[in-house]
Protein backbone atom coordinates (compact mmCIF):
# COMPACT_ATOMS: atom_id res chain seq x y z
CA UNK A 1 0.00 0.00 0.00
CA UNK A 2 0.82 3.52 -0.20
CA UNK A 3 1.18 5.58 2.88
CA UNK A 4 3.06 8.97 4.11
CA UNK A 5 3.31 10.82 0.64
CA UNK A 6 1.80 13.43 -0.76
CA UNK A 7 1.37 15.06 -4.33
CA UNK A 8 1.46 11.29 -5.51
CA UNK A 9 1.41 11.30 -9.35
CA UNK A 10 0.26 7.42 -10.02
CA UNK A 11 -0.37 7.48 -13.93
CA UNK A 12 0.25 4.20 -16.55
CA UNK A 13 0.56 1.77 -14.08
CA UNK A 14 -0.74 -1.59 -14.45
CA UNK A 15 -2.31 -2.98 -11.59
CA UNK A 16 -2.80 -7.36 -11.40
CA UNK A 17 -4.09 -8.96 -8.64
CA UNK A 18 -4.65 -12.49 -9.09
CA UNK A 19 -6.23 -13.45 -5.04
CA UNK A 20 -8.74 -11.56 -3.04
CA UNK A 21 -6.75 -8.37 -2.22
CA UNK A 22 -7.04 -5.38 -3.33
CA UNK A 23 -5.15 -3.80 -6.21
CA UNK A 24 -4.33 -0.99 -4.91
CA UNK A 25 -4.38 -0.19 -1.00
CA UNK A 26 -3.78 3.77 0.39
CA UNK A 27 -3.98 5.32 3.72
CA UNK A 28 -6.27 8.50 2.71
CA UNK A 29 -5.36 9.87 6.06
CA UNK A 30 -1.68 10.54 4.47
CA UNK A 31 -1.36 10.71 1.15
CA UNK A 32 -2.86 13.02 -1.43
CA UNK A 33 -2.75 12.19 -5.12
CA UNK A 34 -1.76 14.71 -7.04
CA UNK A 35 -3.08 12.97 -10.47
CA UNK A 36 -4.36 9.28 -10.56
CA UNK A 37 -5.34 8.19 -13.74
CA UNK A 38 -4.83 6.43 -17.14
CA UNK A 39 -3.89 3.22 -15.47
CA UNK A 40 -5.17 -0.56 -15.58
CA UNK A 41 -6.77 -2.21 -12.66
CA UNK A 42 -7.75 -6.32 -13.10
CA UNK A 43 -8.17 -8.41 -10.05
CA UNK A 44 -8.89 -11.98 -11.27
CA UNK A 45 -10.89 -13.53 -8.52
CA UNK A 46 -13.08 -10.39 -7.51
CA UNK A 47 -14.93 -7.95 -8.68
CA UNK A 48 -15.10 -6.23 -5.50
CA UNK A 49 -12.66 -3.68 -3.14
CA UNK A 50 -9.78 -2.90 -5.88
CA UNK A 51 -8.67 0.02 -4.97
CA UNK A 52 -9.27 0.67 -0.92
CA UNK A 53 -8.00 4.02 1.01
CA UNK A 54 -8.80 3.19 4.20
CA UNK A 55 -8.82 5.55 7.33
CA UNK A 56 -11.72 7.72 5.96
CA UNK A 57 -10.62 6.85 2.02
CA UNK A 58 -13.05 5.41 0.20
CA UNK A 59 -13.57 1.73 -1.47
CA UNK A 60 -13.85 1.18 -5.40
CA UNK A 61 -15.10 -1.71 -6.89
CA UNK A 62 -14.58 -2.84 -10.67
CA UNK A 63 -17.82 -0.86 -11.71
CA UNK A 64 -16.48 2.13 -9.82
CA UNK A 65 -12.93 2.30 -11.18
CA UNK A 66 -14.27 5.29 -13.75
CA UNK A 67 -15.86 7.04 -11.10
CA UNK A 68 -12.33 7.81 -9.53
CA UNK A 69 -10.30 7.42 -12.87
CA UNK A 70 -12.29 8.23 -15.65
CA UNK A 71 -9.57 7.40 -18.08
CA UNK A 72 -8.51 3.75 -17.08
CA UNK A 73 -8.82 0.68 -17.51
CA UNK A 74 -10.96 -2.64 -15.96
CA UNK A 75 -10.00 -5.78 -18.65
CA UNK A 76 -7.12 -7.98 -19.15
CA UNK A 77 -4.19 -5.56 -20.32
CA UNK A 78 -2.78 -8.93 -22.02
CA UNK A 79 0.73 -9.05 -21.22
CA UNK A 80 3.26 -11.78 -23.29
CA UNK A 81 3.11 -13.93 -20.15
CA UNK A 82 2.80 -13.84 -16.98
CA UNK A 83 4.38 -17.11 -16.04
CA UNK A 84 7.42 -18.24 -14.16
CA UNK A 85 10.37 -18.01 -14.84
CA UNK A 86 9.76 -14.42 -14.80
CA UNK A 87 11.65 -12.50 -17.42
CA UNK A 88 11.39 -8.81 -18.12
CA UNK A 89 10.31 -9.06 -21.24
CA UNK A 90 7.06 -11.10 -20.10
CA UNK A 91 5.47 -8.04 -19.31
CA UNK A 92 5.50 -6.54 -22.16
CA UNK A 93 1.96 -5.77 -24.26
CA UNK A 94 0.52 -7.84 -26.86
CA UNK A 95 -0.25 -6.48 -29.86
CA UNK A 96 -4.13 -5.97 -29.06
CA UNK A 97 -3.55 -5.03 -25.57
CA UNK A 98 -6.16 -2.41 -24.26
CA UNK A 99 -3.18 -0.61 -22.81
CA UNK A 100 -1.52 0.31 -25.91
CA UNK A 101 -1.90 3.80 -26.98
CA UNK A 102 -3.97 4.42 -23.59
CA UNK A 103 -1.58 6.19 -21.37
CA UNK A 104 -1.41 9.93 -20.82
CA UNK A 105 1.81 11.42 -21.96
CA UNK A 106 4.18 12.34 -19.23
CA UNK A 107 7.17 15.25 -19.06
CA UNK A 108 9.53 14.90 -20.17
CA UNK A 109 9.50 12.16 -22.89
CA UNK A 110 10.76 9.17 -20.75
CA UNK A 111 12.18 5.77 -21.77
CA UNK A 112 10.51 2.27 -20.79
CA UNK A 113 11.93 -0.19 -18.98
CA UNK A 114 13.75 -1.32 -21.97
CA UNK A 115 14.66 1.85 -23.16
CA UNK A 116 12.04 2.40 -25.60
CA UNK A 117 11.36 6.12 -25.96
CA UNK A 118 7.96 6.69 -25.32
CA UNK A 119 5.27 7.49 -27.38
CA UNK A 120 6.03 4.59 -30.23
CA UNK A 121 2.43 5.07 -31.56
CA UNK A 122 1.43 8.74 -31.52
CA UNK A 123 0.32 8.17 -27.86
CA UNK A 124 1.75 6.87 -24.67
CA UNK A 125 0.95 2.98 -23.32
CA UNK A 126 0.10 1.84 -19.76
CA UNK A 127 2.54 0.19 -18.25
CA UNK A 128 6.29 -0.53 -17.61
CA UNK A 129 6.99 -1.37 -21.77
CA UNK A 130 5.92 0.97 -24.39
CA UNK A 131 4.75 -1.43 -27.40
CA UNK A 132 6.92 -2.00 -30.15
CA UNK A 133 6.12 -3.94 -33.12
CA UNK A 134 9.17 -5.41 -34.66
CA UNK A 135 9.76 -6.29 -38.39
CA UNK A 136 10.95 -9.96 -38.16
CA UNK A 137 12.45 -11.79 -41.54
CA UNK A 138 10.69 -14.11 -43.43
CA UNK A 139 10.98 -17.92 -42.62
CA UNK A 140 12.14 -18.60 -46.14
CA UNK A 141 13.40 -16.30 -48.75
CA UNK A 142 14.19 -16.86 -52.63
CA UNK A 143 15.54 -14.30 -54.76
CA UNK A 144 15.28 -15.17 -58.28
CA UNK A 145 17.95 -13.66 -60.71
CA UNK A 146 17.08 -12.62 -64.42
CA UNK A 147 20.11 -13.96 -66.65
CA UNK A 148 20.29 -11.63 -69.45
Amino acid sequence: GIAGHTNVSFQNNILLANDAFQCLRYDASTVTFAAHNYNSYINRLSDFSWVVGFNGGTTYNKADIPTWESNSITSEPLLVSEGVPYQATNFQLQFTSPAKNAGVALSPTFTDKAGVIRPQDGAWDIGAYEFLQTMSAPAHLTIFLGIP
